[in-house]
């Protein structure tokens, strides 16, 4: 890859620089040029007069760039805020760290996901010449990580992205920072797999499947994300060997983890999702805690064999199915989670587990349906009775608080 500009100073181009818009008054065109034909190679530093000597007391800013389709970055880069339609989307090539891309609050817009997943594509070939399958895909060849220069994470920030199969996509980066983006229409809003990092106060919504969906990871901390809506129903194509079928389908979750370990799921916020507002699968030493779900149509927690896991001080209000579900997990300990539940319809499963703890020493948690009537005769705050938990564990909560417990979000 050619090197377009250097220390703070890049080229003169007489088809743009001279009535380019330099706002700050530092001789850079505010937008870089795309190099024609090469869209990996900017020059950041577009000069607007070439007789002007170049400002040193202080640094000239680099320019934002007007991304177009396809187009990869291989150093940190600013957007112009705008609307951009770029079905085969951003493909960011972290060469140097730390690498930051700041969207700025532009917007990047690909194409109808739906025909992708209701079985309508015949010809993925034709389909992915056409687009993309992330809006933007973090990737960088192993040969090159092995060379890469510098240290410190990858940031993504300030991204609008919607009508992508994915939001985002990454996989095997170990020091991620993905905050402050809204990511809407996908099927997936960011997908991770053998990664290390942060996903943070993003918002993810009106999705079609999963709004976070992470793999293969280790020391992944997912925190204060606000995820909704993902309860969009379609029709999709099936076929059983000799006919077409058409059935509906509503496949929306909000966090999904699975054979990850070491990471936190903590203060988001997860409401109007189909299925489950968190599913963890085949973990390990995952703590899920501070989270608000509401009005997922499923499952709150839905937890299958998974080892050495917590579930604490989360909030979870639903009125229709199970508020959390344990499935062939050990050494769990749930404990201090606000449970608000119909009777018999939303209330906790636990089945075939070992050594499953409904509380601890100090405190087991709250459940709307008996906790507030419940004897208290010595005034402890808790429950005189104790809670048995449906399922075949035959798991007791000895504990049981009498009343709720802060939330935190």
């Amino acid at each position: 890859t050619n090197q377009w500009s250097e220390a703070n100073r890049g080229n003169y181009y007489s088809d743009t620089s001279p009535g380019c818009v330099d706002a700050n008054k530092d001789n850079i065109c505010d937008e870089a040029r795309i190099i024609q034909g090469n869209p990996t190679e900017i020059d950041y530093y577009p000069i607007k007069d070439p007789t002007k000597p170049p400002r040193t007391a202080i640094p000239p800013s680099k320019a934002c760039v007007k991304p177009i389709d396809g187009m990869t970055l291989t150093q940190s880069t600013d957007l112009c805020p705008g609307t951009y339609h770029l079905p085969k989307g951003i493909q960011i090539d972290a060469r140097k760290l730390p690498f930051t891309l700041d969207c700025k609050g532009a917007t990047i817009t690909g194409y109808d996901v739906l025909s992708a997943i209701n079985g309508s594509v015949t010809n993925w070939t034709a389909f992915y010449n056409k687009h993309s399958y992330a809006g933007i895909e973090v990737y960088t060849p192993f040969y090159i990580k092995t060379s890469r220069k510098g240290t410190g994470k990858i940031e993504i920030k300030n991204c609008n992205i919607t009508k992508y199969l994915a939001g985002m996509q990454i996989g095997q980066e170990k020091n991620l920072d993905i905050h402050s983006n809204e990511i809407s229409e996908c099927n997936d809003g960011i997908i991770m797999w053998d990664a290390r990092g942060d996903i943070h106060d993003n918002e993810i919504h009106n999705n079609y499947f999963v709004g976070i969906n992470v793999g293969l990871s280790n020391q992944m901390n997912i925190f204060k994300n606000y995820i909704h809506d993902n309860q969009i129903w379609y029709s999709y194509k099936w076929f059983d060997g000799e006919q077409w079928h058409t059935a509906g389908a509503c496949p929306g979750h909000g966090i999904l983890m699975f054979r990850s370990e070491q990471s936190t799921i903590e203060r988001n916020k997860i409401e109007r999702i189909c299925l489950d507002g968190i599913q963890l699968y085949l973990d390990k030493l995952i703590t899920t805690k501070f989270n608000e779900l509401k009005d997922t149509h499923w499952r709150g927690i839905y937890m299958q064999e998974s080892k050495n896991m917590q579930v604490t001080d989360n909030t979870i209000e639903l009125n229709h199915i199970v508020s959390i579900q344990l499935s062939n997990n050990t050494n769990v300990l749930i404990k201090e989670n606000n449970l608000y539940i119909n009777p018999h319809i939303s209330e906790p499963i636990d089945d075939a587990g070992q050594n499953i703890k409904w509380n601890d020493a100090l405190s087991g948690n709250y459940y709307s349906d008996t906790s507030p009537t419940c004897p208290d005769k010595n005034k402890d705050t808790f429950c005189d009775t104790q809670r048995p938990i449906r399922g075949t564990t035959n798991s007791i909560d000895q504990k049981p608080m009498k009343y709720t417990v802060k939330k935190v979000i």
